[in-house]
């Protein structure tokens, strides 16, 4: 007969099979408490993102660091005044979009913080694993479970960290509209 896995195990042996594999870690070396930052070198971690969508495991996206972020931006402002006073034509402000897209492509090879969403291993398997799968399974998540999801879900919502949002934060203070 197969063993089965409540479904917080079973996401969190796929996740520790992905970065066994792509880090050539060893079983012992992923534990839960572990940070995601820590675990993962910044010069693995677009390949371990990409690796953990393929698999199902979709983390929220990899940032760039906030220098480049601003220095990204003081290019295409200036880019784009430059135009405007060249061509004396406020039209020629509509040139932004295409310029900040191209920004955003060229930078994301530098996109490796990780600025949101889950913080460990931890973390990240109650971000993956989907709430329902847990009640089909006959699994009842306990109250902690569900907190840390909530925040989990807010965070990835406002753009913040976990550490960010604490039990005790308002959604006013944290910036939510």
């Amino acid at each position: 007969m197969p063993v089965t896995y409540h479904p917080l195990s079973r996401t969190y042996y796929r996740l520790r099979s992905v970065l066994m594999e792509e880090l050539g870690l060893a079983r012992g070396d992923v534990r839960p408490s572990m940070s995601l930052a820590e675990l993962v070198p910044e010069d693995k971690r677009r390949v371990v993102w990409r690796r953990l969508k393929q698999e199902g495991l979709g983390l929220p996206p990899l940032c760039v660091p906030r220098p480049v972020f601003w220095h990204g931006f003081a290019h295409v402002v200036h880019a784009v005044f430059g135009a405007a006073a060249w061509l004396q034509n406020l039209w020629s402000l509509l040139i932004v979009l295409p310029l900040a897209l191209l920004a955003w492509l060229v930078t994301r090879p530098w996109a490796v913080q990780i600025r949101y969403g889950p913080v460990t291993l931890r973390d990240t398997v109650l971000y993956l694993t989907p709430y329902g799968a847990g009640l089909r399974a006959g699994y009842k998540w306990s109250h902690d479970e569900i907190a840390i999801k909530v925040r989990l879900i807010i965070a990835e919502s406002l753009g913040l960290s976990l550490s960010e949002v604490t039990p005790e934060a308002r959604l006013a203070d944290l910036g939510a509209e």
